[in-house]
Order: structure tokens, then sequence, then C-alpha cells
């Protein structure tokens, strides 16, 4: 794990692009087949950071996690489409895996489509590389898995054979109906992890990861520390004598 810490959030937004940049550049430049799963919310807006150079028809993108909103107002998609990144994208021919609510279609059926286009683009690319790009929230949650009081419940949701769940994230203060990557696929079939982790409002909970003694039922966020290769960027304090990984200035 290793943490880039930066004087402020911009700076460290440029960093994350940077770095993600030169990584899906080494992809491009060997021809590696690349998917992409992008965290909403302030992570969304490191994908406008990345040099569009380096986008192309081997590459595929995906929420992380999706709101069930069959108004598109709180969509992770619908908000990607809003933005320059998505324009430049769909004109380098990137695959855009669209996860907005379908007419007449349920939470659960939403989950079930977004995870048999995971598998098939698993099936189709097996010497694939899958990036994710996650963030935090205030409470320690990360793409929309929220904390749990029973650990049990927990592992029943996001420990399972599943990629992709649908529940009711009772924490949410927005959608709460929500579809997520469960911790299973991330720990499982994610290769590289990128976190954006900025705003004052984070400190406590960024604490709490960096010490690593809450379970991830009650700090969701502590799945970093079970990842095969995770760069953070973060404008937040971070105290050597307490955490744990390499961090560069």
């Amino acid at each position: 794990m290793n943490i880039h810490q930066r004087s402020s959030a911009e700076e460290a937004k440029e960093a994350l692009g940077r770095c993600l940049s030169l990584e899906l550049s080494r992809l491009k430049h060997e021809r590696t087949p690349t998917l992409l799963l992008f965290s909403g919310g302030s992570a969304l807006s490191v994908l406008e950071a990345i040099d569009p150079e380096n986008l192309d028809s081997s590459l595929a993108i995906a929420p992380v996690d999706e709101r069930y909103d069959p108004t598109e107002s709180a969509s992770n998609f619908a908000a990607l489409m809003k933005t320059d990144f998505y324009t430049v994208a769909r004109e380098a021919g990137v695959h855009l895996i669209d996860t907005r609510v379908r007419k007449g279609q349920t939470r659960d059926a939403l989950a079930d489509s977004f995870e048999k286009s995971l598998r098939e683009w698993r099936k189709t690319n097996k010497e694939g590389i899958i990036l994710a790009l996650l963030g935090m929230g205030a409470d320690g949650h990360t793409m929309g898995v929220f904390p749990r009081k029973e650990q049990g419940e927990f592992d029943a949701l996001f420990n399972s054979e599943r990629m992709i769940v649908g529940y009711r994230a009772e924490g949410a203060s927005i959608c709460p109906e929500r579809i997520t990557a469960t911790f299973s696929f991330i720990k499982n079939f994610v290769d590289r992890a990128f976190v954006f982790l900025v705003g004052t409002e984070k400190q406590q909970a960024w604490t709490r990861a960096i010490l690593n003694k809450d379970p991830t039922h009650i700090l969701p966020i502590n799945l970093i520390h079970s990842l095969r290769e995770v760069e953070i960027f973060t404008d937040l304090r971070y105290n050597t004598d307490t955490g744990s990984g390499n961090r560069t200035p």
C-alpha cells in the first residue's frame, strides 16, 4: 500500500490522474484488455484528469457501484455521461458498461444484469487487467458498501460468491437502494486499486483506516488492507508512527 500525500484536494486529484494515466498508457502499449471501475462522488472527478491519449477500444469502463434510481438523477453512470471524459471516451472507442435502470427493471434485476456484463468481460478477456478507482465517505464506506452492525449480515452480502449485489444501505443519505461490487470480487479480481481520499470531514475515518483495528463491517474502507496493490492519494494527515505502508511526499 502506497500513500501519496498532497497539500490540497486538487493536487491529489492531479497526481492520481497522472498515476492512472501512466498505468493505462502501459497497458495500452502492451495491448492488454483493461476494465476500469470507477466510484461516484469525488472520485468521479479523477477521470477528467486522465490523459485522453491513453483511451482506446482495448479499455472498458463501468461504475464500481450504482444507485438504484429510475429517474437517473442520482445514477453514477448518468453522472459520468455529463462529463467531458465520457464524450472523449466514446470517441476513442472505449466500451462503456451502462448501469442505468431500464424501464420496469427491479434493483436485483439490475444487479444481475451488471454481474452478467462483468462475467462476460472476464470470460472474453481472461488475460485482462482490472483497475478500480475508489473513494471513501466520512463514515468509512467505500463503493456502495456501508457499515452494518452485524458481521454475519455483512458477510452474506459482500463476502459471497457474487460479483455484484443489490441491497438497501440504511446509512446512505442519498438513494439507499444500492447496487455494488462485493468485497469478494474486489479482492479476487481487481489487480490494482487507486483510492482518492480528500476532505477534512474524512480525517477521523482515515485515521481509523490507517490503524486498521476496526473490522470491515464497521469500517468498510479497511478493505484496502486486503487488496493486491493499492495507491492512495490524499490531502489528509498521515501519521507514520501509527500507519503502515509507504508514504510519498
